[in-house]
């Protein structure tokens, strides 16, 4: 189970990292 938890954390802190600059276009961060 972990072994597929794992990657999927690694990708959900990817996602929260790069969505929130998408969502904010004036944030040039």
């Amino acid at each position: 189970f972990d072994a597929y938890v794992d990657p999927q954390k690694q990708y959900a802190d990817v996602v929260i990292e790069v969505l929130p600059t998408q969502l904010i276009p004036d944030d040039n961060e």
